[in-house]
């Protein structure tokens, strides 16, 4: 009776021993496996991935005389529904080009040698639309010059492979205004905080209805947008900095947003 009774409990151990490797295994399998939990940054929740529009994005550089560099994205693997896919690589990039390199112009009377060292950072991607921000140093080579700290950007709409603007998207109005003014847009950096202070409002309407231009003539504002709202760039001193960003949630912009407009199409929710 007892020879029984411990055979039972052995058994009775090793079977618990073996659901023990068996949740053990499981468990290893389930940190270590990352297939299938690769998502795109415009896939929404709640849809077909096999209808939406998806690329890569890659870098690339335009070098002149070794001190002129601008580094700037491309799109590539582009797939989707009823894409001419060689036609829309060709004409998106070429214009995402064209863009980055549009600083040389303000540089083409230059009366002395030319350093200008452009990055880029991509801060959203979906379907429809690219945000791109570019950022570095330019540098005319004068007695008392100094390096001047660069930020522009470009918002490319990936259905019309065209430039969108801010106005183009958001209705700039006196509500826009009061945001900027009443402290809802937040600066990325604290010596910034007051910076928006400085200007009337009749300049900042000025400046954001001609929003997204390096050639227009006195202080600039750009734009961009990113995982959770909307960024704007705009130029301070230099002991500032030079540019100053802030950034608002995308909630905090309802009623404002041109939701009409195809570059929200599933990306904002009613």
């Amino acid at each position: 009776m007892q020879k029984t009774g411990f055979v039972i409990i052995l058994l009775f151990t090793l079977i618990m021993l073996s659901s023990c490797d068996i949740d053990n295994d499981v468990s290893s399998v389930d940190k270590n496996d990352t297939s299938g939990s690769e998502v795109s940054l415009n896939k929404k929740k709640g849809t077909n991935n096999e209808t939406n529009l998806t690329y890569d994005i890659v870098q690339e550089s335009y070098i002149e005389n070794k001190e002129i560099k601008i580094k700037y994205p491309q799109i590539a693997n582009l797939s989707g529904p009823d894409v001419n896919i060689n036609d829309k690589v060709k004409n998106i990039n070429q214009l995402i080009k064209d863009e980055a390199l549009t600083i040389l112009n303000l540089y083409s009377h230059a009366d002395g040698p030319l350093t200008i060292e452009i990055n880029n950072k991509v801060t959203w991607k979906s379907e429809n639309l690219i945000s791109i921000q570019y950022f570095g140093v330019s540098y005319v080579d004068l007695p008392a010059a100094y390096p001047i700290n660069v930020f522009y950007t470009s918002n490319i709409n990936i259905a019309t492979e065209k430039k969108e603007r801010l106005n183009d998207i958001i209705v700039i109005d006196k509500k826009f205004i009061n945001k900027l003014k009443n402290g809802e847009f937040k600066a990325l950096k604290p010596e910034h905080d007051n910076v928006l202070d400085s200007f009337s409002e009749e300049d900042l309407m000025k400046m954001l209805g001609n929003a997204d231009s390096l050639e227009i003539e006195g202080k600039k504002i750009f734009s961009y947008f990113t995982d959770k709202g909307l960024g704007i760039s705009v130029n301070v001193i230099h002991a500032l900095g030079d540019h100053a960003e802030f950034e608002i949630n995308i909630q905090d912009l309802r009623g404002i947003l041109k939701k009409d407009h195809e570059v929200w199409k599933n990306d904002v929710e009613n």
